[in-house]
Order: C-alpha cells, then sequence, then structure tokens
C-alpha cells in the first residue's frame, strides 16, 4: 500500500465525528516516521478532494537526473578500440564518457579487466643474458634508490647488503632524502601530465613509445608547466622561512583564480625580510661549524 493512502487512513482513523483531534497530525507523522507538515499537507488535499487522485506524488517520473543507463554505456565502449582500453582514463577519453562515470561503473561491475596474470619463467638463458649486460659496469657501484616506506627492506640489512657485494658486484640499497621532489621540478607536475597523456596511448613496442611520449610533450598545456615552475618557486619560499627545514607545508596561492582575473605573476614574489633571515641563520650555523672543527682539532692535539 502507498505510503500516503496509509496516512489518510490512519487519519480517518483517528477522526472523530468528523473532526481531528488536537495532535494528531503530529502523532501520525511519528508513526509514518515523516514530517508533520506532510501530514497536514495530505490531509488538506485530500479534505478538498477525497480521490486518490489527490493525495498521489505531483513529482513527474521523469524528474530527476537517472544517470546512464547500462545498455547506452556497453553502446559507448563497444565502439572503442581495444588497444584504447588500456585503463579507464583512456577509455573515458576514447568513449567521451567521464572518469567518474568509469569508476561507478567499475564498481558496479559494469566493466571486467582483461588480459593474463602469467608471466613467462624466465630460462637459463635469459637470466645469462641479464647478467651479461651489465659486465661492463659490474665493479662500478650501483645504487638502488627506493622511498622511505616501511615495507621496503632496510639500506643496512646485512642479508641484502651480502647479497648485493656476491660475486664482484657492488649494489647498494639508498633511501630517497626526505622531502626531495618538492625540489625536482619534474617530479612536481610535468611527470605526472605527461605520463597520464602517454598513458592514452597504446604502444607496443620501444619505437611506439617514444613516439607515444614525444606525442604527449607535444600535447601537454603550458598551463601545467607554468603551474609546476610557480610551484616550485613557493616551495623555495617554504624552505627559507623553515630556515632549510622541511617541516612546512606548501600554502595553495590560487593560481587559477589569478589566471582567471589577469593577475598571476609570471615570478613568485619572496619578501626580502625571509631572506635576510634564512641568510643570518645559514651564516650562523657556518660559523657554529667552524668553531667546531676548531674545538675539535685541539682536543685532538691534547
Amino acid at each position: 500500500m502507498d505510503e500516503r493512502v496509509r496516512v489518510i487512513m490512519e487519519l480517518q482513523r483517528r477522526t472523530k465525528d468528523g473532526v481531528l483531534p488536537s495532535g494528531s497530525f503530529v502523532a501520525v507523522a511519528k508513526t509514518m516516521n515523516c514530517y508533520r507538515d506532510t501530514v497536514s499537507t495530505l490531509w488538506h488535499r485530500y479534505s478538498n478532494d477525497p480521490k486518490i487522485s489527490a493525495i498521489v506524488s505531483r513529482i513527474p517520473a521523469t524528474s530527476g537526473r537517472c544517470g546512464m543507463t547500462r545498455d547506452v554505456f556497453d553502446a559507448k565502449v563497444a565502439k572503442v578500440p581495444i588497444t584504447k582500453r588500456s585503463t579507464l582514463r583512456a577509455l573515458s577519453k576514447a568513449s567521451g564518457i567521464p572518469t567518474t562515470t568509469m569508476h561507478r561503473a567499475k564498481r558496479a561491475r559494469w566493466l571486467r579487466r582483461g588480459g593474463s596474470r602469467l608471466r613467462p619463467r624466465l630460462t637459463e638463458t635469459n637470466k645469462t643474458a641479464r647478467i651479461d649486460f651489465w659486465v661492463g659496469v659490474k665493479e662500478a657501484p650501483i645504487y638502488v634508490q627506493q622511498d622511505n616506506a616501511k615495507p621496503h627492506t632496510l639500506v643496512n640489512d646485512a642479508i641484502v647488503a651480502a647479497a648485493g657485494q656476491s660475486e664482484d658486484w657492488n649494489i647498494n640499497i639508498i633511501n630517497q632524502p626526505p622531502n626531495s621532489p618538492d625540489l625536482n621540478i619534474l617530479d612536481l607536475g610535468y611527470f605526472n601530465a605527461i605520463q597520464s597523456l602517454q598513458y592514452d596511448k597504446a604502444t607496443s613496442n620501444l619505437d611506439q613509445l617514444v613516439d607515444a611520449v614525444e606525442q604527449s610533450f607535444l600535447e601537454l598545456d603550458d598551463i601545467m608547466l607554468e603551474n609546476s615552475f610557480l610551484t616550485l618557486q613557493k616551495v623555495m619560499e617554504c624552505i627559507l622561512v623553515d630556515y632549510g627545514g622541511n617541516n612546512y607545508k606548501v600554502h595553495h596561492i590560487n593560481k587559477d583564480k589569478q589566471r582567471r582575473e589577469c593577475v598571476l605573476p609570471s615570478n613568485h614574489h619572496i619578501d626580502g625580510q625571509v631572506v635576510d633571515d634564512a641568510l643570518d641563520a645559514m651564516y650562523g650555523r657556518l660559523t657554529d661549524q667552524a668553531e667546531l672543527d676548531e674545538l675539535c682539532e685541539l682536543v685532538a692535539i691534547l
């Protein structure tokens, strides 16, 4: 039974000699888990026209955002070549379906990932070829850099260190310096942007990959590079404010808003006092270091 009809029936049950007792709207609203004004509106509409049609919903059936249906989604995806379905972003660009809709379709299991998880096992010939590739630099130090994620191995792990020095190899594990990507202009935006564009292009060999990267660079918006360099200058300012430390948080400078208002500077301005304070801190540390070196020399003589 429709909820609106049940509200009217409950109100009729409470009626005494054609009059509703005081507080009936509130009581029925609590019983039906709705608002008092909703109950009142339904009762007054029913009182003026005692037909069921008077209390039915007046919201059109086609109102609201129904979203993309499964049939429309499947039809658009079917028109996209297999080579352009490597990622959700690539599929979104080729089909014209928004990326957010792609993620919802994935959660609804409208999409199924294809491809094999199996990898061919390396033969002894493959292993030998890999080792021969490094013969020319076998005695030179090789540094494997990793970020500071906890699941990674420690740089002083005895087992890993012994394996890296076996058979005349010189392989060392080093960690990435803290916050070093903040001063790498490539990591601040260029790599992510060009990689995102490159993933939209299907490649099957090295030449095609090089062509895809070069084409992605040509397609890269100049605004992305401008934002990256402005962010780099802001990072430099934060480091100066922290006297060379890394205990800072880069604040937003609303680049898009300033660009729309045509007030975005080509270079980020730094207060002269910030530079002077940073220089004073640097000279102070250099002085302290020189005094410490002199003290160490005196101790060594004694």
